[in-house]
């Protein structure tokens, strides 16, 4: 099972790349800010591919950042 972490905070566009990973065969996850896509992250042992929006608030650094 290949699994696919989707970051978007735009609903409708985290909802089209959630449709388009299904229709290519991934598993995905989705997550509307940073930090919960950390939070999902790390929960997982292992996540091969992630698709991030790279400007949300609060800055296109948010992702990276860790608490």
């Amino acid at each position: 099972m290949r699994t696919i972490l989707i970051v978007e905070d735009e609903p409708f566009s985290r909802m089209v790349a959630e449709a388009a990973a299904q229709e290519l065969g991934l598993v995905p996850l989705a997550a509307q800010s940073g930090e919960e896509g950390i939070a999902l992250a790390q929960a997982r042992e292992t996540l091969k591919i992630l698709f991030t929006d790279i400007n949300m608030p609060p800055g296109p650094r948010s992702l990276g950042r860790r608490p």
